[in-house]
């Protein structure tokens, strides 16, 4: 078996952050909401996003928690 997670990368337009980070609080089982940018983005693409995704129990998100 094989299991594949997608990982999120910068772009041009939308580098990723550099620096020094930290993590600032932990939750268990996060809703992920869409941050406004990239809703646009798919919105102009034709591809509109939910503004949320809430983890289910079939998904890698089941245990994730959010920084």
């Amino acid at each position: 078996m094989v299991t594949t997670y997608p990982v999120g990368i910068g772009t041009k337009e939308r580098p990723t952050p550099m620096g020094q980070m930290f993590v600032q609080r932990k939750v268990s089982r996060p809703t992920w909401y869409v941050p406004a940018s990239i809703a646009e983005d798919h919105r102009k693409k034709g591809d509109p996003l939910p503004a949320g995704f809430r983890p289910a129990p079939s998904t890698p998100w089941e245990n994730a928690r959010s920084i």
